[in-house]
């Protein structure tokens, strides 16, 4: 450490004592050595060593100070190094200038954003990349920080070396000096071209999505209104066949052949006028035009009445059917489309119940709920095909390869019926196993 790097540190007056003291003591020694002088130098000696001790030892403390602050000057270096590093090789552009736009500071990322190397914008105003028409908002932008006014991050607009304009979103700091007074100003700016550009294919498929399920929907009403129109077509001429087959039947005068012949006739008429109900219903719960007759119905009758309709086809199937319902629950409900559930769910279970199975129709209470519950011994339903067991027209792999007639708009119809009169259905079934459904009704209150 050389002497004139401990100057902030022993002043002057150190100095001037320091360089008196150190030759003072020798001196005094060889004097008395050579001399027959009796210069009786030990206390002074004493006295000059006493005052090179306090001199020396500010001169260490000095020292230990002057090493402390290398220390801390080297690791201000580094952090300063290590900061201009991150500026120089961030992607965004890092810019520093005075309160009237004036830029001190010009990274790689600014040059390769803008077009312009540091030595073209160093000196210049902000003003040159950012089009005139906006100059007067900068300027106001400029006046709020010297106020102190912090500015919140936003979007703007940049104008390149060549040109072009392209977007940015910029972050404004406001930098200060060590008495808070506002010096000047940081300002990190990004191209967000890409990102614009993401959002303007976004919204274009967003609009063309939304212009398609709009053509979806009006083509799905389209659909709904034809089915309805051509259900109702449908059912008059049908119910007239039906009638006047029923008439020729009646009338007799046929033989046995020709007997059976319009007996096929019939019921193929039969299942074709079915087929348009089920069409036309489902066509009305979408249209949310299904009307129900609300009155308090109950809801064992209803049971028994469809059960005793469905018995003659249960014995030609050599299938048991029986019924357990408890006659004292009632529920306000059109009752109507209370027997459509129990026939679709009997008719289901009848299909796919071999012969010598068995079907148990229950209507039992459950809290403050009224369950139906039809259960059989048939062929069970597998496990991936029973989230799809209540979309409309869809068949079980069963009943295809049973060749089960049906058109699979049962238990939709089913859900939408228990649905209208606040209720659910749900099926427990295993492959193999049978099948259970459930259908829960509030009770009348």
């Amino acid at each position: 450490m050389r002497l004139r790097q401990l100057w902030p540190r022993l002043g002057r007056f150190d100095l001037l004592v320091l360089g008196l003291v150190i030759p003072v003591s020798p001196a005094l020694l060889i004097a008395e050595r050579l001399t027959a002088w009796q210069l009786h130098s030990l206390p002074a000696i004493g006295l000059v060593t006493l005052v090179s001790l306090i001199v020396f030892g500010r001169v260490a403390a000095s020292l230990r100070d002057s090493g402390r602050l290398r220390d801390e000057i080297g690791a201000q270096n580094e952090r300063l190094a290590e900061a201009a590093a991150i500026v120089e090789s961030t992607d965004d552009s890092i810019t520093a200038t005075t309160l009237d736009g004036t830029i001190l500071s010009w990274n790689r990322a600014s040059e390769r954003l803008y077009g312009y190397t540091a030595a073209e914008m160093i000196g210049q105003r902000i003003h040159k990349i950012i089009e005139p028409e906006r100059h007067p908002v900068v300027d106001e932008t400029l006046a709020a920080i010297a106020r102190g006014e912090l500015i919140d991050p936003h979007e703007a607009t940049g104008v390149r070396k060549d040109g072009s304009i392209m977007p940015v979103a910029l972050t404004v700091s406001l930098v200060r000096g060590a008495d808070g007074i506002v010096r000047g100003i940081s300002t990190i700016a990004r191209d967000i071209s890409d990102r614009r550009a993401a959002e303007a294919e976004r919204d274009l498929l967003v609009r063309e999505l939304a212009e398609q399920n709009e053509r979806l929907r009006e083509l799905d009403r389209m659909k709904d209104d034809f089915v309805a129109s051509v259900s109702h077509e449908l059912r008059t001429p049908l119910t007239s066949i039906r009638g006047y087959l029923e008439l020729v039947r009646e009338d007799g005068g046929l033989d046995e052949e020709q007997d059976r012949m319009l007996g096929i006739v019939d019921r193929n008429a039969d299942r074709l006028l079915g087929l348009v109900t089920d069409l036309l219903f489902i066509a009305e719960v979408d249209a949310g035009k299904l009307k129900l007759e609300r009155h308090r119905v109950q809801l064992g009758d209803v049971a028994g009445e469809s059960v005793e309709a469905a018995s003659p086809h249960a014995r030609v199937a050599e299938i048991e059917l029986n019924l357990d319902a408890d006659d004292h629950l009632v529920v306000d409900g059109d009752r109507a489309r209370l027997a459509q559930v129990f026939d679709n769910l009997i008719s289901n279970a009848i299909k796919f119940t071999p012969a010598g199975g068995r079907i148990d129709v229950r209507v039992f209470r459950s809290d403050a709920a009224a369950v139906v519950e039809v259960s059989d011994t048939g062929s069970g339903i597998p496990e991936d095909e029973r989230e799809h067991l209540f979309e409309r027209f869809f068949r079980t792999s069963g009943a295809i390869r049973a060749a089960v007639q049906g058109t699979g708009l049962g238990l939709a119809i089913v859900v939408a019926i228990a649905a209208s009169h606040g209720g659910t259905v749900r099926c427990e079934s295993a492959e193999g196993g049978g099948a259970k459904f459930l259908v829960s009704l509030p009770l009348a209150t």
